[in-house]
């Protein structure tokens, strides 16, 4: 299926489904998506400052997702 087809398809849908797949499609974009480097940079300023080794590895992996994409 191409993505005109799905868009064809989506435009048949009820508002309502409508919705749930826009929520959808911007969770996996927010999940791919780079950080900027001005917001990993404050990333990577908490992740020196963090002292629990539990915020450091949650830091740690945030940084990592930021850096190549969720």
């Amino acid at each position: 299926m191409t993505a005109a087809q799905i868009i064809q398809e989506i435009d048949c849908l009820p508002p309502t489904e409508v919705e749930r797949i826009a929520t959808h499609a911007n969770e996996r974009l927010e999940e791919l998506r780079q950080l900027s480097p001005v917001a990993l940079g404050m990333l990577l300023d908490q992740f020196i400052e963090a002292s629990d080794p539990n915020e450091v590895e949650r830091l740690r992996e945030e940084v990592t997702k930021g850096f190549y994409g969720r």
